[in-house]
């Protein structure tokens, strides 16, 4: 079973791929052969992996590599997570007010599962099975 800490970070990647992120250029892939997720800088006409790629081990920069290289031949086992159209922000780090803000933050919150549930359901996607690579 994968680690707690890993359901984590894919679940983060995962929300940020559908709210957070506006960055055009960061692209949230998931690979449906291996389970794995993993994330892409986009310059111009092709992917490369940016900053923290030397911090990856060995191994997993072969397999980013490799990623690369099936998104340049249309891998159609590979899917972009599509960003929603309306980034969502939510401060965690701040206490609701009052009751209005706290049922206003928890629509918020519920509307975030919801996406997360959605896209992993549409795509048979089983986040217990999954693995994690950070491309930056």
């Amino acid at each position: 079973m994968i680690e707690n800490w890993k359901l984590d970070r894919i679940y983060l990647m995962i929300s940020s791929a559908l709210n957070f992120n506006t960055d055009p250029n960061i692209k949230y892939f998931f690979d449906r052969k291996e389970n794995l997720f993993f994330q892409l800088h986009k310059d111009k006409d092709h992917f490369k992996v940016i900053s923290r790629y030397n911090l990856l081990s060995k191994d997993e920069r072969k397999r980013l590599l490799e990623k690369i290289d099936q998104l340049k031949n249309g891998d159609l086992e590979i899917i972009e997570i599509c960003k929603l159209p309306k980034t969502i922000y939510i401060d965690r780090s701040k206490p609701a007010k009052n009751q209005q803000e706290y049922d206003e933050l928890d629509k918020l919150y519920h509307s975030l599962g919801l996406s997360i549930k959605n896209f992993l359901d549409q795509n048979k996607i089983d986040i217990y099975k999954c693995d994690l690579i950070e491309g930056s």
